[in-house]
């Protein structure tokens, strides 16, 4: 964080299913006052080992420039009744 405070944080933790295995992901989002940082770390087996594999991102506040919302509903046909 090179010192930032964090003003807001978000994480999500995930299993998937694969059959008869189960993968482990977590995803954390901060905010700073100037940036935005995104991890995101996956659970895998390579060579029969288990492995964990993160990804960071830090982007600045000044280049988020759109917001994506996804909407899930159930039974659409009855939606709003």
């Amino acid at each position: 964080l090179a010192g930032d405070e964090v003003l807001d944080h978000l994480l999500h933790l995930e299993a998937t299913f694969d059959n008869d295995e189960v993968h482990r992901h977590l995803t954390l989002i901060l905010r700073t006052a100037t940036r935005m940082l995104i991890s995101h770390t996956d659970e895998r087996a390579e060579g029969g080992q288990l492995q964990a594999v993160t990804s960071s991102e830090s982007i600045p506040l000044s280049h988020v420039s759109s917001v994506v919302l996804t909407r899930v509903v159930q039974h659409p046909d009855r939606f709003g009744t």
